[in-house]
This record gives structure tokens, sequence and C-alpha cells, in this order.
């Protein structure tokens, strides 16, 4: 197996031999390629085999001999050597031009291309392979195709890499619009929320309100039928007053201006005086009925001006309480009490019918 010790071992033997005087200038470059592709194996270090896959898998036992063994640049070596150095050097030209001792790599190679030496090893390694390792273009051709393969999968890749750093610019872009929308969402919830417990509230107070307006509006169609009732019993109180009058008229004309027997004046007078007592009565019974109905009206307007601060009233009268349970109860026992009406006391038809036909009895008596 290759390891770096080995190769520095290797690297100093070949260097003390190319410091001798001796050499010849083939010797010269046999060592100066053999130095160059040491070198680099040793800088490629545990990927040597993953980058120079072709020479190893057909050169590896042939390279390991040599490196322990005492050859220095005999051809075999030489040969051996020249062959990594050949794919080293289309790998860096095509995969990889900041690779370790570019130009070294590059001038060991053109001087192995530009001088023809004379091989004279005999086996695996002799002149032919020697010249079909110069002219062999498998290599050139085959990292030139993975070059392009490469590019093209880079630029996919770069293409990639953009798309994703657009993608995420975009989706960052997009968050943040997304994070504005939301806190307007938020804020138009709050702001609806808020104006709808406004308007609920409205609503409760129109409502209030509302009731409130349509027991006014009951109070005040029952003040129109009492009004009416009222003008109705106030026609009837001066229709009736009239009659009477009309009667005293129509009785003075009538009168017989001689006087007569008494039993003969109130035989006359009798029917008007009934009739009088009769329209006094109803009149009595009018009025109280037209008493009755004004004092209704009193209260029902009074009703109407509560309805106009009753609920501002519930208000106050809730926190007074709250305070002081009884300091509103003849308050409110004013202000709430029923309409009275004084229609009980007022006498009946039959009641009236009864007092006139006591005053015909006493009479005739």
């Amino acid at each position: 197996m290759i390891d770096n010790e080995k190769l520095k071992q290797k690297i100093s033997e070949i260097s003390k031999y190319g410091k001798s005087a001796n050499n010849t200038d083939e010797e010269t470059i046999k060592v100066n390629l053999c130095l160059v592709l040491l070198n680099a194996l040793i800088y490629l270090g545990d990927e040597r085999e993953t980058i120079l896959p072709f020479s190893f898998r057909k050169y590896d036992v042939a390279l390991e001999k040599y490196i322990n063994s005492s050859n220095i640049a005999d051809d075999a070596s030489y040969l051996i050597c020249a062959s990594f150095l050949k794919e080293y050097y289309f790998y860096i030209k095509y995969m990889d031009d900041s690779g370790y001792y570019f130009h070294d790599v590059y001038g060991a190679w053109e001087d192995f291309k530009k001088y023809d030496l004379k091989i004279k090893s005999q086996g695996y390694f002799d002149f032919n392979y020697y010249q079909h390792l110069k002219n062999d273009d498998f290599l050139d051709h085959f990292y030139l195709s993975l070059s392009i393969q490469e590019r093209k999968f880079k630029s996919k890749l770069e293409k990639l890499e953009n798309a994703k750093v657009n993608a995420l610019r975009e989706i960052n872009e997009r968050k943040g619009a997304l994070d504005a929308e939301l806190q307007d969402f938020d804020k138009n919830i709050i702001k609806n929320r808020n104006e709808t417990h406004e308007l609920a509230s409205l609503l409760k107070k129109q409502k209030t309100a509302f009731n409130f307006v349509g027991l006014s509006k009951g109070f005040e169609k029952i003040l129109k039928k009492k009004t009416c009732a009222k003008w109705t019993s106030f026609f009837l109180l001066s229709l009736i007053t009239l009659s009477m009058f009309t009667i005293l008229g129509y009785y003075r004309n009538t009168l017989p201006n001689e006087p007569t027997e008494i039993f003969d004046f109130w035989k006359f007078s009798m029917p008007y005086l009934g009739l009088e007592f009769i329209l006094l009565y109803l009149f009595r019974v009018v009025l109280k009925h037209y008493n009755s109905i004004q004092t209704q009206i009193m209260q029902i307007e009074l009703r109407q001006s509560l309805c106009q601060f009753i609920q501002s009233y519930a208000d106050y009268a809730k926190e007074i309480k709250e305070k002081d349970g009884a300091s509103l109860d003849k308050f409110e026992n004013l202000i709430f009490s029923s309409i009275v009406s004084t229609s009980e006391q007022v006498p009946s038809t039959f009641d009236g019918l009864e007092h006139i036909t006591n005053l015909l009895k006493s009479a005739k008596s």
C-alpha cells in the first residue's frame, strides 16, 4: 500500500540522485517527471485514487513496486510515473486548473511529449507503450467530456441555487406581506368587534327607547280617546243646560196670566218640574263623568312625561337603591300609581229613576 512516508522517502532518494553531476539530459528529464508525480501524489493524499481512477486501476501494483524498489529513473519507472502524470495533467486541465504544481505538471508533461527519448526497456513498459502513451487521446477526450458534463451540472446546480435563493427571497417577501396582512386583519377584527359592541349597545338603547316610544304612543291613543270623550261630555253638558233653560223659558211663556187653584198650578207645573229634575240629574251624571275624564287626562299626560326620562331614572334609581332602598318609595308610589277614575262614584241610571219616583209619590200625597 502506498502511503506518504514511502513517497517522501522515494522523493528523497530521487532528489539525491538528481543532484549528482553525472546525469545526462534524458536522466534529468526522467528525474524531474518522477519528482513532480510523487509530490503530486503526496498533495492528493487519500483522494489520489479517486482523482486518478484509471491509473490506479491499471498501474497501482507497478507504482507500488517502483516506490519500494531502489530504481530511480529507469525507463520502466519513467513510463509508470508518466502514466499517472498524464491522467493528473488532463484532470487539472479540464476539471481543476487550481491544482497543486499545475505549471510543474504542465511543463513535465509537455517535456514528455516534446522529447523523443530512447526507451530500451523490455516487457510491458517498452518503446511501443512509450509511443502509445504520447499519442493516445482517450484521457483527453474523457476528461473533456467529463468537464462538459460537469459544467452542465454546475450550470443546472447554479440555476437551482438561484431558483432556491429567489424562492426563499419571495417566501420572505410574501411572509412579510402576509404578516402585514395578518396584522391589518387583526386590527380590522378588533375594530369590527368594537364597532359591533358599540352597535349592540346602541341597539339596546334604541330598543329601550323604542319600547318607551311605543308606550308613549299608547298613552297618546288613550289620550285622544279621552279627549274625544271629554268634548262629548262637554257637548252633552251644554245640550242639557240649553234644554233646561229652553224648558224654563217655554214654561214661563205658557204659564197662565190669571191665578188658578193650587192643584191646577201643580198639575200644570209638574211635567216641567219633573223634566227639569231629570235634566238636572243627567247634568250631574255627565258633569261627574266629565270631571273623571279630566282627571284621567291629567294622569295620562303625567305618564307621557314620565316616558321621557324613565331610562335615566332607572339607572339613577338602581344606584340610589343600592345605598338607601326606601329613599324613592314615595316618589315611585306617586309616579307609577294607577290612573284614578271616579266612575264608580257616579250614580247609576236606575238610582236616578228611583229618586224621581219617590219625589212624585210625596207630591201626590
